[in-house]
């Protein structure tokens, strides 16, 4: 995140002087509060502690930004950073603990700012004054003496992500909601969140059940949809993508929709997504595009694609007849997927199989992009001018 910041043109001074403030204030593990001390944390939003950011541009399927690993926390605070400054040293004057709110505790999702004003929470806080053990958030207070330790391991969970212009709904096997239901948005889905983004929509839903998602397309375009199996090593630790089963280029038509059976326990291999009509007709049943396994889950690089250009240039640098444009791609991690071409800035996009041989006075500029088969599409790609801009001056008259 420094380099983030640094790199969005913000003063890192700044950031250095509230790294030096927030310590201050409870950095627990170099300075152990005189006092128990508990911290109250609630667990049933997905938050991502850090973010891969870059624009989308000429793209129907790109990911516009990408949430590489999350923390599990209220909305606001990580987890993970609430947690951090708890490693309090053992025979310390003080103890440290975390006492950690789930969604049915309290009823219901809960904003971090309201997150005091929750009945559960009150009930808690006070038995925590009167020195008694709190019966709504689990991690009871440590023992005098000893560091805190959370309640276990957290439990792993599913994202789903679909790009387009697409909504979503997902029912469990006891009919309860999540997303948009006869145009209504609705979440009776315990555990589960959505995220509506500029490009697409994001899921989150606990592996103790088994989903049927439905997608349904706004618009005829091919729609990208990721299925990825989340896990931690153990508790305080980061969740990182263990497999991942990615579907590219699915083609939906307007109101028709995608259909997907989500059992964690069967694994993401034998995903099939079902594409419906907009009449409901059965259309087709598509595999995964690629199916990743853990390291392969978290390659995010996409590839790199040049462009060599052969034809006769006069000496403004301007192509002339016929030219030669040949494509070569790398990608560092899990290989190559399709490589496609522009000829009109965008617009249209074609697949690249062979050199391409087009006109140069017809044709002002090449564009090129690759797509790996993670779903990581280049942006902007590589470009080649082959007729320079052209300057007009009026010419004006006495």
């Amino acid at each position: 995140y420094r380099q983030l910041f640094s790199a969005k043109g913000q003063n890192p001074a700044l950031l250095a002087e509230a790294e030096s403030f927030h310590s201050s204030l409870d950095d627990f593990g170099a300075n152990p509060p005189p006092v128990p001390y508990t911290l109250l944390t609630a667990d049933h939003r997905p938050t991502a502690v850090e973010v891969r950011e870059y624009p989308c541009g000429f793209s129907q399927n790109g990911l516009c930004d990408d949430q590489i690993r999350f923390s599990l926390g209220d909305g606001t605070v990580p987890w993970l950073s609430a947690v951090a400054g708890t490693n309090a040293p053992n025979g310390s004057a003080g103890t440290v603990s975390v006492c950690t709110f789930h969604q049915d505790s309290l009823g219901g999702e809960v904003e971090h700012s309201t997150l005091l004003s929750a009945p559960a929470v009150i009930m808690d806080v006070k038995r925590i004054l009167l020195n008694l053990a709190p019966v709504n958030c689990e991690g009871l207070p440590a023992a005098a003496g000893q560091s805190e330790t959370s309640a276990g391991a957290p439990a792993p969970w599913l994202q789903v992500t679909a790009w387009g212009d697409v909504s979503a709904v997902v029912l469990n096997q006891a009919n309860n909601a999540l997303g948009w239901v006869n145009d209504v948005f609705t979440n009776t889905l315990p555990g589960a969140a959505y995220v509506e983004t500029d490009g697409g929509l994001s899921l989150r839903l606990p592996v103790s059940a088994t989903y049927t998602l439905t997608l349904r397309s706004l618009a005829a375009q091919f729609v990208l949809v990721r299925v990825t199996d989340y896990r931690a090593a153990g508790p305080g630790e980061v969740f990182n993508p263990y497999q991942s089963a990615v579907f590219i280029e699915v083609p939906l038509v307007v109101s028709g929709t995608a259909q997907l059976s989500l059992d964690d326990a069967a694994g993401l291999a034998g995903l099939q997504l079902q594409l419906f009509d907009a009449q409901g007709a059965p259309a087709a049943a598509l595999p995964p595009t690629s199916l990743l396994d853990q390291p392969q889950a978290q390659d995010y690089t996409p590839p790199l694609t040049t462009m060599a250009v052969q034809g006769t240039q006069t000496a403004f640098a301007a192509y002339t007849g016929p030219v030669t444009v040949t494509l070569s791609v790398a990608d560092s991690g899990v290989g190559v997927l399709a490589t496609d071409y522009s000829l009109d800035a965008g617009q249209t996009w074609q697949a690249y199989t062979a050199p391409l041989v087009v006109v140069a006075e017809q044709v002002p500029v090449v564009w090129a992009r690759s797509m790996d088969l993670a779903g990581n599409q280049e942006y902007p790609g590589v470009s080649q001018r082959l007729q320079p801009l052209r300057l007009y001056l009026p010419i004006v008259g006495r």
